[in-house]
């Protein structure tokens, strides 16, 4: 991811497993912790890129918002260049930004390097009190090819769905 955190696709998973690495979030005084296995169960295993990215995004951004202590969830606030349920699912379950309103989709909002996404970009802003970050991973993670091969498997989903023979 731009800003922070290293283009190092391979190694993301080889992370999540070695560091047992927790986001922690604080609501109403009580420290929560959510983890990776966390994100996955709640995008239903639909969402593993999703689950993944977020995970890093919110861990990188709130050691950068809050590096003191968790972050209290009622204050951070998005501004996103893609709006994919798996990203919107990740976000409620740590933050609560959805049910809140404290989520703002601007396809716009993307600076030109950030990588396409199937809708916008993939470009993720925080904001918490008075500081602000914004991060994006390496192109090189997710090529336009990554973003047709999403839309080919939206679209073959689709059809078997209809119960419509895939042609290829």
């Amino acid at each position: 991811m731009h800003t922070g955190i290293g283009a190092d696709g391979p190694r993301l998973h080889t992370y999540l497993k070695r560091e047992r690495h927790m986001l922690r979030v604080a609501h109403q005084g009580t420290e929560i912790a959510i983890g990776h296995d966390d994100l996955l169960r709640h995008t239903t295993g639909k969402n593993v890129v999703a689950a993944a990215l977020c995970y890093r995004m919110m861990d990188w951004m709130f050691s950068a918002l809050s590096p003191e202590s968790p972050p209290e969830r009622s204050r951070l606030a998005f501004r996103i260049a893609f709006d994919g349920p798996g990203i919107i699912d990740c976000l409620e379950l740590v933050t609560g930004a959805k049910s809140d309103r404290r989520i703002r989709f601007d396809p716009h909002c993307a600076p030109p390097d950030a990588p396409p996404a199937p809708t916008g970009q993939f470009y993720f802003e925080a904001s918490y009190g008075d500081r602000s970050c914004s991060a994006y991973p390496d192109r090189s993670i997710f090529p336009p090819s990554f973003v047709d091969q999403v839309a080919g498997s939206r679209m073959a989903a689709a059809r078997r769905r209809n119960n419509r023979p895939i042609s290829t």
